[in-house]
């Protein structure tokens, strides 16, 4: 610390004497308490960033890069994400509208044929990884086909994939209501 203070950069940071230099030493070599300090921490830390100017520049840059490239990875993810789940949804749709159609016609048969496609498309698709959204088009379906224990199945690990997913959780209680009508 003495040393220290003798070699401040600023004058006014060092001894203002050569008695108040020597007084100190003598008291360091008298094992008594000194008056020169270690600089404080603000001062520290401007300093070193002054020291290392450059470095600290270059690892800010790099930092907002890596965020940078984490955030566009991340909303490029989303967006597969999304155009997977539209691309699903333009090959079901159409098999739970013909169902629902077939069957309030009475044409059974051909009402089952569509939702067994359906579960078909949904279940090729989960074998390719996992998707929330093709748990939930096959958590419909298994519902219009009247197995609910499956649905329900289906909805929860859509949920427990994706738990923001407003849809699942519409269909789940949709569920829960027909156990009360």
């Amino acid at each position: 610390s003495i040393v220290r203070k003798c070699l401040e950069r600023e004058p006014k940071d060092r001894y203002p004497t050569a008695q108040e230099f020597a007084d100190d030493l003598d008291r360091w070599l008298a094992g008594e308490a000194i008056q020169a300090r270690r600089p404080p921490a603000w001062r520290r830390l401007r300093r070193s960033v002054v020291r290392r100017r450059a470095a600290l520049f270059s690892t800010v840059a790099a930092l907002m890069l890596i965020i940078g490239v984490a955030v566009a990875m991340q909303a490029l993810r989303r967006e597969r994400e999304t155009a997977r789940a539209l691309a699903l949804w333009q090959k079901i749709s159409p098999l739970l509208n013909d169902a629902e159609v077939y069957s309030r016609a009475g044409e059974v048969k051909q009402a089952k044929l569509r939702l067994e496609e359906g579960a078909r498309i949904c279940l090729e698709h989960l074998a390719n990884g996992e998707d929330a959204h093709a748990r939930y088009f096959l958590g419909r379906i298994l519902r219009a086909q009247g197995k609910v224990k499956e649905a329900r199945a289906e909805l929860d690990r859509a949920l427990k994939t994706q738990p923001t997913m407003s849809e699942a959780r519409f269909e789940r209680g949709m569920m829960l209501l027909d156990n009360y009508a």
